[in-house]
C-alpha cells in the first residue's frame, strides 16, 4: 500500500499533460536523491558516494549527467 500519494486531477478541459520518457522520469528522481545525499553529507563527495554504496568516480559521473552543481560552482 502507498501512503503519502495524492492523487491529483485536473480541472475539466485541461488537455492531457504528456508524459515524460521513463528515462527523464528515473533521472529526475535519481538527481533529487543525489541532491539530498550530497546536502546531508555537507557536500563531501567520498562521504555520500559511501552512502550511496557507489564508487566516488561513479558518484562524480552521475553529477556530471544529470547537471549537478553546488551553488556558486562554476558551470
Amino acid at each position: 500500500m502507498v501512503t503519502g500519494y495524492v492523487r491529483r486531477h485536473p480541472p475539466p478541459g485541461t488537455p492531457p499533460r504528456p508524459l515524460d520518457t521513463l528515462g527523464d522520469y528515473l533521472a529526475g528522481h535519481e538527481r533529487d536523491y543525489i541532491l539530498r545525499a550530497l546536502q546531508s553529507q555537507n557536500w563531501q563527495i567520498q562521504e555520500t558516494a559511501d552512502l550511496l554504496g557507489i564508487s566516488r568516480k561513479n558518484l562524480w559521473e552521475k553529477m556530471k549527467r544529470l547537471e549537478i552543481r553546488r551553488e556558486g560552482e562554476p558551470g
